[in-house]
């Protein structure tokens, strides 16, 4: 998960600075693996505390050719930023 406002300073920051940068690669996302489900209940209990879900597990078909998970690597995405990306966790009330 990469939060909106991490994504405009990064896209701003590349134009600005592009010069100033020695990668060409670029990951941008945040500090933490997270499943749709955790952002669903993030979601529900910091700001839509009446919305209601059900969780289902995808077929086994699903999963053919699909990995379950995906660790990116941010360390250029911080360097964009002149600072770690913000974790899901840091959304206010």
């Amino acid at each position: 998960v990469v939060l909106l406002d991490d994504v405009i300073l990064g896209v701003k920051n590349l134009i600005d600075k592009w010069d100033e940068f020695d990668f060409q690669n670029i990951n941008f996302c945040g500090p933490d693996l997270v499943d749709r489900c955790e952002i669903a209940s993030l979601l529900k209990d910091r700001f839509f505390h009446e919305v209601q879900f059900n969780f289902v597990e995808a077929p086994e078909s699903f999963w053919v050719g699909r990995v379950k998970s995906i660790r990116l690597d941010y360390s250029n995405f911080s360097k964009v930023l002149s600072r770690p990306p913000k974790s899901i966790n840091q959304i206010k009330k």
